[in-house]
């Protein structure tokens, strides 16, 4: 409301502010499904690269729905740990490898519910793909 509010002074809203996010949002509803799908497709090969360079990968939760910019994998002979140190090689594009519980003494609640050993639950590493224009 403008004006006198419960004895207070007089109050504005941000105009500017509120037709700039209007303005945000309906571009983001224009583009975000194409945006989407593209950080999507850039998921998919990642994992298909990593899958025909490194057989002992296992992507989790591949056959469901997933979030299109996550990728949650797990190595049958290798730790997130010595994964990370190799990912910080010259040439490498991995250097922001997490681990999915970073300083974990537990393992991941999530994968556990689905299933997963505690060994496997914590060898998981998760990558989040952003808007950069990047290709794999």
């Amino acid at each position: 409301m403008f004006g006198h509010q419960d004895g207070g002074g007089v109050r504005y809203r941000n105009l500017p502010g509120i037709v700039g996010f209007g303005v945000a949002a309906e571009q983001t509803a224009q583009t975000w499904r194409a945006e989407a799908a593209r950080i999507q497709a850039l998921r998919d090969g990642f994992e298909r690269q990593l899958m025909q360079r490194l057989p002992d990968v296992r992507i989790n939760a591949k056959q469901t729905a997933r979030l299109p910019n996550t990728s949650n994998f797990a190595f049958a002979m290798s730790t997130p740990r010595s994964f990370s140190i190799a990912s910080t090689r010259p040439g490498s594009a991995l250097p922001a490898a997490r681990p999915a519980r970073q300083a974990a003494s537990e393992p991941s609640h999530v994968l556990s519910a689905m299933g997963h050993s505690p060994e496997a639950a914590l060898a998981a590493l998760r990558f989040s793909f952003g808007s950069g224009k990047y290709q794999c």
